[in-house]
């Protein structure tokens, strides 16, 4: 962001009435909450969240290669950053952008639900990132369990999110006109939602299964629309419809009373659907007992 030099996009009405304006800079100091918000187009938020999404991306890849002395120290630097960037765009969203169901079906009706689902794709998928990619072992346990749970908290709001915009849920709530004319504007949202299954069905309770099983396999129904235009979907709808499947195996053999012993009332799965962060991934290979009681809190709540 430091060699950017252009302004960010106005509002859509002064657009399009011609309306002369000069809206402000792409500056890292609107990332500060220092200054009170001006006033902004939907694509300025989108571009705002995205830097601080390829910032996440090249500080946590390069990290990963880092020696694990000062590792802790640096990586923590950055994350408190980091937050308090990410907090400041979710404080300099207008009202009609800031994530609610309402908000939800307004911004289809009123035709911008493609940009809405990406801000909040970007937003969710930021955050999973900065406490997922991790080098473990440089890492103290109290600081592993916060970011499996905030992990956790921001893959089921963006999986909420995306189970509510599901075409079956989506055509309850809207008239056949406005879900027709409703489309992802970006595949991002595709990848955040592949992203979040792959947190929340890491491991979990036989008791919850059931539960998670119905959601997933609503939700995945978003990923079937993404794949009917958008190539890069494809695989992502595959890699969820097999994790589903590896579900509803887990199901049926506990129904049968042949579930995996060594685990007792949970299950778990060892291989992830995003495989970037090797073993950097504090879902997947973190000690199983601190992942089971993360996920026991997380879903008895």
């Amino acid at each position: 962001m430091e060699d950017t030099y252009v302004r960010l996009p106005c509002s859509d009405d002064m657009y399009e009435a011609s309306t002369p304006c000069e809206t402000t800079y792409f500056d890292e100091e609107l990332l500060r909450g220092r200054t009170p918000p001006p006033r902004l187009g939907h694509m300025a938020y989108l571009c705002l969240i995205s830097a601080i999404w390829g910032d996440i991306l090249t500080c946590t890849g390069r990290a990963a290669r880092r020696p694990t002395i000062g590792y802790e120290a640096q990586y923590e630097s950055f994350y408190a950053t980091t937050y308090e960037r990410l907090d400041a765009w979710h404080a300099m969203l207008p009202l009609s952008l800031q994530y609610s169901p309402q908000n939800l079906d307004n911004s289809i009706a009123e035709g911008f639900g493609g940009n809405f689902v990406s801000l909040h794709a970007l937003y969710h998928a930021a955050i999973i990132r900065l406490n997922r990619h991790v080098r473990i072992d440089a890492m103290p346990v109290e600081k592993i369990r916060r970011n499996l749970e905030r992990s956790l908290r921001h893959a089921s709001n963006y999986l909420s999110m995306m189970h509510s915009l599901a075409p079956a849920n989506r055509q309850q709530r809207h008239p056949p006109s406005a879900t027709s004319n409703f489309l992802f504007s970006t595949p991002f949202p595709g990848y955040a939602l592949m992203l979040s299954i792959d947190v929340l069905t890491s491991a979990g309770a036989f008791s919850t299964l059931p539960k998670l099983i119905d959601t997933v396999g609503a939700t995945i129904t978003c990923i079937d629309e993404l794949a009917s235009f958008w190539v890069s979907a494809r695989a992502q709808q595959k890699a969820v419809s097999n994790r589903l499947k590896h579900l509803t195996d887990f199901a049926a053999q506990e129904g049968q009373g042949a579930s995996n012993g060594s685990y007792g009332q949970f299950w778990k799965i060892n291989d992830c659907l995003e495989s970037a962060f090797g073993n950097n991934d504090v879902v997947y290979r973190v000690d199983e007992q601190l992942l089971f009681d993360v996920v026991a809190e997380f879903t008895g709540r």
